[in-house]
């Protein structure tokens, strides 16, 4: 009888000390769980076909030699795992833990959305950054825009998006998790300016270039108004889908003790929505890229054709068979 007792305190203290982002998830109705998990497969699939389509493309074109096409590509690989590993993980929990805490699985889902979450934004951050070098460095952006810098920095960006991770991992472990996600959502608030801050530049150098009295070639004005538009354009995603993310965890971590529990559901349900919004960010950039560029678009309507053309001549060659047998 001792011993059940003391295993059973030793279970509470065990579960209670077991905090990570998806505690709240117990206080949701069933109905909410059901929505959650509609959304989040519903994103993942999207994710999935939309950067699947580019990397094709990167891979059949053969463009990674270009260092804002290799980036581009780096994207698409993490925003893939984020949908097969992390989202995936998540719409198990999910189903599977709607109202209980398995501390393990919780940890693994969380571990792997914040390693590919940040090692996303990090990249769409570097993404800004490369393309207002191109305008503000021109004939020396190849001299100081190497693919061995860049490499170095995508390694840089894997290791900060480890460390990220695995502070939420030690805050559980060790009991101060609401400290390491104060710091958590501290570093997102300065990604979020920092992207903000970079392709704001970026928009603005454009602008600067078009307005000096220089005759610019008929390619080059394309090309810059196609860089204000992908770069406005993700601005609007950053703003879409990271901003909201960052007031809500915010706001859950100052002030979900203080609030009622009705009040405190409806909080628990934002922020876990809220993750989600910020997994539709990949979907968003992959489609902006298909959306913008012009010689993907060329690529796979030619693919198509070329199929829609193959399965006619096959279905000619069918019926001309028939007919020879009748």
């Amino acid at each position: 009888m001792m011993n059940q007792n003391e295993n059973s305190s030793f279970d509470e203290k065990h579960q209670h000390i077991c905090e990570t982002s998806y505690t709240g998830k117990v206080k949701l109705s069933e109905q909410q769980i059901y929505g959650l998990v509609a959304f989040d497969i519903t994103v993942l699939l999207i994710n999935l076909v939309l950067n699947t389509l580019v990397i094709v493309y990167m891979l059949c074109s053969k463009s990674l030699h270009k260092i804002g096409y290799k980036l581009i590509f780096c994207l698409s690989v993490s925003d893939i795992c984020l949908a097969l590993i992390a989202q995936t993980l998540f719409a198990i929990m999910l189903i599977k833990y709607p109202d209980t805490t398995n501390c393990d699985f919780e940890l693994s889902v969380q571990f792997f959305a914040i390693l590919f979450t940040h090692t996303s934004g990090y990249t769409i951050a570097l993404i800004g950054f490369d393309r207002y070098a191109r305008i503000r460095f021109l004939n020396q952006y190849a001299e100081k825009i190497t693919h061995k810098r860049v490499n170095a920095a995508l390694i840089t960006i894997c290791a900060l998006s480890l460390l990220q991770a695995g502070l939420y991992v030690v805050g559980t472990e060790f009991n101060f998790f609401k400290g390491a996600k104060r710091i958590a959502v501290i570093v997102d608030v300065l990604i979020a300016l920092l992207v903000l801050l970079l392709y704001l530049l970026t928009i603005r150098a454009i602008k600067r270039g078009n307005q000096k009295p220089v005759v610019k070639s008929a390619a080059m004005q394309s090309i810059n108004k196609s860089m204000i538009k992908v770069a406005s354009k993700i601005l609007l995603t950053v703003l879409l889908f990271y901003i909201p993310y960052v007031i809500i965890s915010f706001l859950h971590t100052i002030l979900i003790k203080r609030l009622n529990s009705k009040t405190q559901q409806i909080l628990e349900f934002l922020l876990i929505c809220s993750f989600i919004f910020t997994y539709c960010n990949s979907f968003v950039n992959a489609a902006i890229f298909l959306g913008v560029n012009t010689t993907a678009q060329r690529y796979f309507k030619h693919i198509f054709k070329s199929s829609e053309e193959s399965t006619s001549s096959e279905g000619d060659t069918i019926t001309i068979s028939d007919e020879t047998r009748l």
